[in-house]
């Protein structure tokens, strides 16, 4: 029963999102940040080696996330490094953004197609001397 449950959460997760696309939304740095996301032991060897706690080392504060979130968005990721959140929105629905002081700016996420390697063999052979030791100077 649980994982029926669980099962029918994830497909109208997956419904919620047809249709839409994913964008990177960006925050500014003005203002505070949250709170500081690196464990105690990456502290201690940060002060050891004399390396400040940087800006990135914050998480996004929370009361951004739920800004986002109130105006309908689904959030997929956070990225404390890009200093944004991937929403999944329809790009009508990216105006809505504008209505927040701390928004920079918005991209789609960008999506990368593998494409097959060409391989060709290449018949060779190699000659190797039993008296050649190599560049001996």
């Amino acid at each position: 029963m649980r994982n029926a449950v669980i099962i029918g959460i994830l497909f109208i997760f997956a419904l919620s999102a047809q249709g839409q696309e994913k964008y990177w939304v960006f925050f500014d740095f003005d203002h505070a940040p949250g709170e500081i996301s690196l464990s105690q032991r990456a502290m201690d060897r940060r002060a050891r080696q004399g390396i400040s706690i940087q800006i990135n080392d914050h998480d996004i504060p929370q009361e951004r996330i739920n800004a986002i979130r109130d105006l309908g968005f689904l959030i997929a990721k956070r990225s404390r490094w890009l200093n944004a959140v991937s929403v999944y929105a329809q790009s009508d629905d990216l105006d809505k953004l504008k209505e927040l002081d701390f928004i920079l700016g918005w991209t789609p996420v960008g999506v990368i197609e593998a494409r097959p390697i060409e391989v060709n063999p290449v018949s060779y052979r190699i000659e190797i001397d039993p008296n050649d030791y190599g560049d001996a100077w």
